[in-house]
This record gives C-alpha cells, sequence and structure tokens, in this order.
C-alpha cells in the first residue's frame, strides 16, 4: 500500500508539520525511542495517516456518487455545504483514519449515505450513533443483529454461543450493549399497590433488541456490503 500511496511532501523551507512535531515531542519523552528513532516514527505514523485519510477520501467519493445518482440534482457542493453531512463527514474521517476495520468503514459509508439522503436520525442520536460505530467492535453488532433476528422476544446468553463461545465475554458485549440502550434485560419487578411483585418469566432472564437498537441497526445498514455484524 505505502507503493501506491506518495508520502506526505516535506515543506521546502526545513520546517515540519505541526502533528509530526507534537508526535517527535511525545516520543522524545520515551526513554527508549527517544532520538534519533523519534524522527523514523513520526515519519512513519505520518505516512499512515496520510494513508488512511487518502483512503477514507476515497470512500467517501464512492457515497458521493451514489447518492448523485440516487437524488436527481444532487451536487457534491451540496452535500458538502449541508451541515449535518459535512459534520458526519469529518466525525466518519475521524473514526475511519484510526481503525484498520474494513467492516465498521463500511458501516461509516452507510450512515453517510443514509445521512445524505435525509434518511437518518435526528441530530442528537446520529451524533450517538457516530460514536457507537468508533466504540463497537464487529462482535458486538454481530450480537446486536442477533438478537434483532429473534423478532423483539427475549433470549438467554447462552444463545449466543455460535458468536462468543466464552459466558464471560458473552456478558460483557452484552452490558457493553446495554449501556448504550441497544439492547433490554427482561424486567423481573413490577411496582403497584405500594409493593413489589415478581413476574412469573423472571426466572428466564433474558434481553431483546431495543427500539434505539433497531434504529442504529439501520443508521448503519445501506448499499455498502460488509458492514459491522454481518455475515462474511
Amino acid at each position: 500500500m505505502s507503493e501506491l500511496v506518495p508520502p506526505p511532501p516535506m515543506d521546502e523551507t526545513g520546517g515540519r508539520d505541526v502533528a509530526e512535531v507534537a508526535i517527535a515531542g511525545a516520543l522524545n519523552l520515551v526513554p527508549v525511542v527517544g532520538g534519533w528513532l523519534s524522527i523514523g516514527f513520526q515519519k512513519t505514523f505520518a505516512q499512515q495517516e496520510q494513508q488512511r485519510l487518502n483512503g477514507y477520501l476515497s470512500e467517501l467519493a464512492e457515497v458521493v456518487n451514489m447518492l448523485a445518482d440516487k437524488v436527481d440534482g444532487l451536487s457534491a457542493e451540496e452535500l458538502a455545504a449541508a451541515p449535518e453531512f459535512y459534520e458526519a463527514a469529518v466525525k466518519a474521517a475521524r473514526v475511519a483514519t484510526t481503525t484498520a476495520s474494513q467492516e465498521k468503514h463500511r458501516s461509516l459509508q452507510n450512515a453517510l449515505f443514509n445521512i445524505g439522503l435525509d434518511a437518518a436520525v435526528d441530530t442528537d442520536l446520529r451524533l450517538v450513533f457516530m460514536r457507537c460505530i468508533d466504540e463497537l467492535t464487529d462482535t458486538h453488532v454481530r450480537v446486536l443483529r442477533k438478537f434483532s433476528d429473534a423478532g423483539g422476544e427475549y433470549i438467554a446468553l447462552d444463545s449466543l454461543g455460535a458468536i462468543v463461545s466464552e459466558g464471560a465475554e458473552v456478558t460483557l458485549y452484552v452490558a457493553d450493549l446495554q449501556a448504550r440502550g441497544l439492547v433490554e434485560e427482561r424486567p423481573i419487578f413490577t411496582r403497584g399497590g405500594g409493593h413489589m411483585t415478581m413476574f412469573s418469566s423472571a426466572i428466564e432472564g433474558g434481553h431483546r433488541i431495543s427500539d434505539v437498537g433497531l434504529r442504529f441497526l439501520a443508521f448503519v445498514a445501506g448499499p455498502f456490503p460488509g458492514g459491522m455484524g454481518e455475515p462474511a
């Protein structure tokens, strides 16, 4: 890949980019790395960042071209001028340049496509969903899709063994999803008449996908296959 993407141009005045200086300064604080080795490190970091940015821009171009084909009269300039699309594209760039996960890249493309169609969620929830793409792993979303396949029914965690074999790990993935409101646990008690009553089904336990979880899956679904949690 480094043969296809040229390294970033050096400043003819001998100066260096602010980011390169910051990286070099940070590396100089590390006892084993400091000195001349830090220069090699910061150049590698800068080159990899540029390569990833170039890759993201190509992916963004694919989204824009597909939107232009889908929406009559829509231009790239109009998309760039739309605050909601610009803001999402900037956030997507940050995520895409910090991960090598192709599943996340495809999900970001689908999210931007949906925003360009004005088919996405409201602004605040959209920002939360973009953060979820950044923070969640492909395994998280495969677990979430398993809940979605259950059609809103509560399912036990041990039914997720085909995705995550270790019970402790299943609990961790589901806890992460629940903390973000993407899945919900079966309620155990109901309150009424001054006392609490246990549901007869509470002994069964289980979780199910929430409405927010369904909206997140719709947010990352679209014309770009191979997104997070999708079958290989």
